[in-house]
């Protein structure tokens, strides 16, 4: 904890933190435990929803905890989470593998699939593709269909100037996984020069990764220079 302690000291400016957790629809009890965290620290998440996981009982769970929690924010995450790209490359469900018109019916299902299953709550016009990766050609026409955002990793898409773009700056598991979470989030901190987005996955947080990161949230929500922001904050909504 010092690592990132020392970080937020060093800060010369205010940074944004942003929170995007992906695969919403997939372990509902997991994702309740998640954005409790949050909840009780009052800081905004995002959650990223499979449009085809959402069954009855997962879209009631989510419309409970978005109106628990009024910081809580859904999107589209994709379509059903599926790979289509060939054995050997990139696993990717909006690719180069299939014809474009594919994607964007897919991309149109889901989209209305969220519209239904989630009536009554506030969907933002936000596209995390899986795998944080899509075609250029999807990437282009996401404007034309209402999407005013599309959010993959650090390594922004080539989709023009029609739509914002808002990448995750750190996996949080795969950080774990390595052995230097919290190290990665100080150099993400002390790097930053953009808002910082921080990639959860509550599917396969377990109780020591869901306690670190509340202890990491609740030191940077006490720093005068982090302010913490849903993702709609940068498209103005």
């Amino acid at each position: 904890m010092q690592q990132l302690i020392n970080a937020l000291d060093q800060l010369k400016r205010p940074i944004d933190i942003f929170v995007r957790d992906d695969d919403a629809g997939w372990n509902d009890a997991a994702l309740g435990e998640l954005v409790s965290i949050f909840r009780t620290l009052g800081l905004p998440i995002d959650m990223a929803v499979i449009p085809a996981a959402l069954d009855e009982q997962a879209a009631a769970h989510l419309k409970s905890l978005v109106q628990k929690h009024p910081k809580a924010g859904v999107h589209q995450h994709g379509y059903a989470h599926l790979n289509h790209e060939p054995e050997g490359q990139r696993k990717c469900e909006f690719g180069t593998a299939r014809q474009p018109a594919r994607q964007l019916a897919d991309l149109i299902a889901g989209r209305n699939r969220l519209i239904q299953m989630l009536g009554g709550i506030h969907i933002d016009p936000i596209f995390t593709p899986p795998w944080n990766r899509c075609s250029a050609e999807l990437g282009s026409e996401l404007h034309l269909h209402g999407f005013k955002m599309l959010s993959t990793d650090k390594f922004r898409c080539d989709v023009g100037k029609d739509i914002a773009q808002l990448p995750v700056t750190m996996d949080w598991e795969r950080a774990r996984r390595e052995g230097s979470v919290l190290n990665a989030l100080a150099i993400a901190i002390a790097d930053s020069g953009q808002p910082v987005g921080i990639m959860l996955h509550h599917a396969v947080m377990d109780a020591d990764s869901l306690s670190e990161l509340a202890s990491a949230l609740d030191q940077m929500a006490t720093s005068p220079h982090v302010r913490f922001r849903p993702m709609r904050h940068w498209i103005g909504e």
